[in-house]
């Protein structure tokens, strides 16, 4: 028994040993290829480090040489800069202007001219022209022939205006004084009238009943040709015209102080040959000038050209006025139209008011859509009525167009119309009022929409004509509705306050009259 199980015992080792081996063996084997496996990663981690450092050093290189590309672009873009500063100097305007240069006393004057890409340049030359003053060398606008003869003549009336310590000025052909625009014509009629009046006055003072007659009726026919006068220009890029004269009626016992005004609507259409239009519209202007010499002139319209913050004017010229010398946009792109579209308005003596006044001290944005946004509806005044304008604005409203509204305020008094013999009958007029009534709209809208003066292609009428057939329609379905009320007055109720009694002195007023009544109550 004791053999029997020795040799159990033996078999049992002898197996366990042969596990053991074999086991040793396999961990020997795993140990093996484990070893290869992290020898071969290994390998590949270094070719990965050694990739990275050479994209490393590749990245180090490009960066220099983008460095080096940047620095050569400034040098360049800087050169260019100088190069097309020195060429705004060289480029011909459609205005032209000459620098006298007088070298020296003994040498006969030498004459330069000089063509200034920018108004701006002129008017600083201009500026510091006047430093030259004592000196041998000075500084002169080139007029044409006609505009020196007048400002020539113009000299003794500046020269008699400051020796009575009036503020007066030279604005190219005219004369202002105290504001107040007069051009050589208007100098020269007011001269031989008082020439006339002094003689009439001293022959014969006996005729004061027959010279009061007469001065009446140059009063009452000087205010028929003075009636307020509406323009409106262009039928989408077509010049058309329409003239409106309100004149008052010659009733002696009535009096109408009125101005004129022209206000111009224009709209130019995309793509259009700005150089032929503004040719077109250069005619009417003269015209305009010609026959309305002393009225305030207003264009406005959507002009679909890009102006960028140019018309950059000189201070002088908006001294005592609420506009800023300085003009200021949101929109800092410029076309090439909107190059020739400031050019034509300054070498006619315009002035842009978008971005210059209190409520558009920015230059707002006037255009918004989906392609974009920019400031194309332009609002110009004359130079000579520059101080009658006191606000613009563009009013945000949310409308079906994608304009936004523009709205100018004008500081244009009229005297009340006086009438004598108090309420009477040949003084009083009819005065015609819309009233609405909610309880007709249905109506209203119904019979707007089947008016023939409004049911038209838009495309083939002028701007006034539309207008004016909106006007129509409106009131006559009013009229054909009920909605007209009729109210029988004895004057006009107009504005009778001096000129320098704004609506920030009604404001104040009615403020101190509200605190009145309180302290009343206390």
């Amino acid at each position: 028994m004791a053999t029997l199980a020795n040799e159990v015992k033996n078999i049992y080792i002898s197996e366990m040993d042969t596990q053991v081996q074999g086991t040793e063996q396999t961990k020997t084997e795993d140990s093996s290829s484990g070893s290869q496996r992290l020898s071969g990663g290994l390998e590949q981690f270094n070719l990965l480090i050694a990739k990275i450092t050479e994209m490393c050093n590749d990245m180090k290189i490009l960066k220099e040489q983008v460095t080096s590309n940047t620095n050569e672009f400034k040098s360049s873009f800087s050169t260019l800069n100088e190069n097309i500063s020195k060429m705004q100097s060289n480029i011909i305007n459609l205005r032209r202007w000459i620098v006298f240069v007088e070298l020296d006393a003994v040498l006969k004057l030498d004459l330069y001219l000089l063509d200034l890409y920018r108004l701006g340049v002129r008017y600083e030359i201009l500026r510091n022209g006047k430093k030259l003053k004592g000196e041998k060398i000075f500084i002169s606008e080139d007029f044409p022939l006609e505009v020196r003869l007048i400002r020539k003549e113009l000299l003794p009336y500046l020269n008699e205006a400051r020796a009575s310590n009036k503020k007066a000025y030279l604005r190219y052909d005219k004369l202002l004084i105290e504001n107040k625009v007069c051009t050589l014509n208007d100098l020269k009629k007011s001269q031989s009238a008082l020439v006339e009046r002094q003689d009439s006055i001293s022959g014969d003072i006996a005729n004061t009943d027959n010279f009061t007659e007469g001065s009446e009726q140059l009063e009452e026919n000087s205010s028929d040709a003075s009636g307020n006068t509406l323009h409106s220009w262009l039928k989408k890029g077509r010049l058309s015209s329409k003239q409106k004269k309100r004149s008052p009626k010659s009733n002696k016992k009535r009096k109408a102080l009125s101005s004129p005004d022209l206000s111009g609507n224009i709209y130019f259409k995309p793509g259009i040959d700005m150089i032929h239009i503004l040719e077109l519209l250069q005619l009417t202007l003269d015209e305009l000038h010609r026959v309305n010499n002393d009225s305030i002139f207003l264009i406005l319209g959507d002009f679909n050209s890009r102006v960028g913050a140019l018309n950059q004017m000189d201070l002088d010229l908006f001294e005592g006025t609420n506009l800023n010398c300085i003009r200021i946009s949101t929109d800092e792109v410029i076309y090439k139209q909107g190059y020739m579209l400031v050019d034509f308005f300054e070498s006619n003596s315009f002035a842009l008011l978008n971005g210059r006044t209190m409520s558009d001290n920015l230059g707002q944005k006037t255009f918004v859509s989906k392609v974009g946004s920019s400031v194309i509806d332009l609002a110009w005044c004359d130079y000579y009525n520059l101080d009658k304008v006191v606000d613009l604005s563009v009013l945000q409203w949310s409308t079906l167009s994608d304009h936004f509204p523009i709205e100018i305020k004008l500081n244009l008094p009229l005297n009340r119309r006086k009438v004598e013999g108090g309420c009477s009958s040949q003084g009083a007029f009819v005065c015609s009022r819309l009233s609405w009534d909610n309880n007709k709209a249905e109506a209203y809208v119904l019979n707007m929409e089947n008016m023939p003066k409004i049911s038209y292609n838009l495309h083939l009428e002028t701007i006034s004509n539309i207008n004016e057939n909106l006007k129509d329609a409106i009131w006559e379905t009013a009229e054909h509705l009920g909605l007209v009320r009729k109210q029988k007055k004895n004057h006009i109720q107009v504005n009778n306050n001096d000129p320098w009694f704004d609506q920030q002195c009604k404001t104040a007023k009615k403020i101190m009259k509200e605190n009145l009544k309180i302290c009343k109550k206390k």
